[in-house]
């Protein structure tokens, strides 16, 4: 239970009236990146204290991550992705902490035991204590499904009733080249990277960046990144955490978007048709219904075979 303020009065909210207040301010910023509170108020019919108080929140408490920012891959800007194992993988890790072009990497538990995602192509290989790959290969495209407030019951029955569609095997990048940015574009991609909707008064004057660049800057952006909200109810840290590399001929994501959890979805191979999908869940028993409704889709023919691993920590450079 917790205290809030709604208008002048002090109110007592549950929990899942707090998490519904959430998912509200979450959906209004992942169809709407740059929303700002009052538009927030207006569209959730919640007072502006409400608003302003819950919007707060989300970001302290790591209920709401982003929205961020990919590059898309080009023909002269790609990433590589690695899942590896290593004898120590926690001596790996701490090494991989400001490594050269990496820009992810993780330490998990499962099949393998080191992620790591690079924009040039690195042998990591050569690294002490490597032992072998599970994958490598290049990141063509990258999504995140909005969340749904629908039961496991419900994504399952979808599954069951979905028919499978061939994933595109003849995808191509819609730019040719990196967009013709200056440097003060990628001043801003790399600043507002990680968080569009930082207040950009100061971060603009902080980074020296006019306002009317920002603005030129912000119209682009469509074009040459994808924008990512994730959303976890009970906040980012008490969330368990997994990936897995699932190989299908199919397009997965009309079943994935149906899961009601958070479930970003990389894929890595266009020739391989390879997926690394991460998702998180807050309980034993919504991990079993995910194992469940993955194996589902296994049975049903929509996906091939997976390997999995539970996400002990990880770090965006």
């Amino acid at each position: 239970m917790q205290t809030c303020t709604d208008g002048d009065r002090m109110v007592k909210v549950p929990e899942k009236k707090r998490i519904k207040y959430y998912y509200e301010i979450y959906e209004q910023i992942y169809d709407n990146p740059t929303i700002n509170a009052n538009e927030i108020s207006k569209k959730t019919k919640r007072s502006r204290n409400t608003t302003s108080k819950y919007l707060r929140e989300v970001y302290e408490r790591n209920v709401l991550i982003g929205p961020y920012l990919k590059m898309k891959s080009t023909s002269d800007y790609k990433e590589y992705v690695y899942v590896m194992n290593f004898s120590d993988p926690f001596f790996t890790f701490k090494g991989l902490k400001g490594f050269p072009h990496v820009v992810y990497h993780a330490v998990t538990s499962g099949n393998w035991n080191i992620l790591v995602v690079t924009d040039r192509n690195l042998d990591l290989s050569k690294l002490v204590g490597f032992q072998s790959f599970l994958y490598q290969g290049v990141r063509v495209k990258t999504s995140t499904p909005k969340v749904e407030y629908n039961p496991w019951d419900e994504s399952i029955k979808r599954i069951d009733r979905a028919q499978c569609t061939p994933v595109q095997t003849n995808y191509k990048d819609k730019l040719s080249s990196l967009p013709e940015w200056g440097e003060k574009e990628w001043k801003l991609y790399h600043t507002f990277k990680r968080n569009l909707r930082q207040k950009r008064t100061p971060t603009l004057h902080r980074i020296k960046v006019r306002f009317n660049v920002h603005i030129e800057w912000m119209k682009t952006l469509k074009d040459y990144c994808t924008i990512h909200t994730e959303f976890y109810p009970h906040g980012r840290e008490k969330s368990m955490r997994y990936c897995f590399l699932i190989t299908s001929e199919n397009d997965i994501e009309p079943y994935i978007s149906t899961f009601p959890i958070i479930c970003p979805i990389t894929r890595v191979e266009a020739r391989e048709n390879r997926f690394l999908i991460f998702p998180a869940v807050d309980s034993i028993e919504e991990t079993k219904k995910l194992y469940f409704a993955i194996c589902k889709m296994k049975v049903k023919g929509v996906i091939d075979q997976f390997s999995h691993a539970a996400i002990l920590k990880d770090f965006f450079h």
